[in-house]
């Protein structure tokens, strides 16, 4: 029998007998290790897509936010053009034209410190104006205050500052201070005299564009001192007067008092 020679292996195949287990493990581990790099890569792009979209969303949503509060405080601007002689539902203009816009503006529960209720604003207003022989009213700033984005409470707030004139009649002394007519000379003095009184306001306002409460302040004494010129009467006059610190009259409705009601997420308390 003729003896097959035995076949003489290459020094390669040696080789990949030898560390042929080791080399396709580290082929294994090189592909799983280039897998992981593109998995690496895809999610840093998915990562990178999702800050743009969310960045984009954050720059129309604070455009929104900026168009919706320059709306605010154009509709409050607006108030304080109608308002600037005070209410009077008898008269046309604000029969038909103040009334109808600010029933617009405020919700019908609209709440402050002193009431609540739409209507209390109007008859607050129609007191104070038909009282006094004028009332002129000025806004001279009008600013948004800042909000937290989340805050659903407070989704605008607008604050606005001005002053308030009104000419003095007997009729207004008898229901604001009523503790001046015990002196007819100083009645007779103060009628047709003009005080005025620097206000604080700010107003609420929801996601649907409407105030649903405000705070307001007024500075009665400096006003009043401007006109008497006197500190005893000046301060006699303030504590003994029908004005609330929010300017409202108190008295003159059984549900119209000074501070009864708390407003929530306040600037002015």
């Amino acid at each position: 029998m003729t003896r097959v020679p035995s076949r003489r292996l290459s020094k390669s195949c040696k080789n990949i007998r030898k560390y042929g287990e080791r080399l396709q493990l580290r082929r294994r581990q090189r592909g799983a290790e280039l897998s992981l790099t593109d998995d690496l890569d895809r999610l840093r792009e998915q990562l990178s897509a999702v800050d743009r979209h969310l960045t984009l969303l954050d720059s129309i949503s604070i455009t929104m936010r900026q168009n919706a509060e320059t709306s605010a405080m154009n509709m409050i601007k607006t108030y304080f053009h109608h308002m600037q002689r005070g209410f009077d539902s008898e008269t046309a203009y604000d029969r038909d034209v103040t009334r109808p816009f600010i029933c617009a503006m405020l919700t019908e529960d609209v709440k402050c410190q002193d009431f609540s209720g739409r209507n209390f604003f109007f008859e607050q207003w129609e007191f104070i104006t038909k009282a006094h022989e004028s009332v002129t009213m000025t806004n001279d700033l009008l600013m948004p205050l800042p909000v937290a984005i989340d805050d659903d409470s407070d989704v605008y707030i607008i604050k606005a500052c001005g002053a308030t004139s009104c000419r003095i009649t007997r009729d207004a002394l008898t229901k604001f201070f009523p503790h001046i007519l015990r002196d007819e000379e100083l009645v007779q003095w103060l009628i047709g005299k003009e005080y005025s009184y620097g206000y604080t306001m700010v107003l609420h306002v929801n996601t649907d564009g409407r105030v649903y409460q405000f705070e307001s302040s007024i500075d009665l004494t400096a006003g009043l001192f401007s006109l008497m010129q006197d500190p005893q009467t000046t301060i006699k006059m303030v504590q003994s007067s029908k004005w609330t610190k929010g300017g409202n009259l108190s008295g003159f409705h059984p549900e119209v008092q000074e501070c009864q009601y708390d407003i929530p997420n306040s600037v002015l308390s």
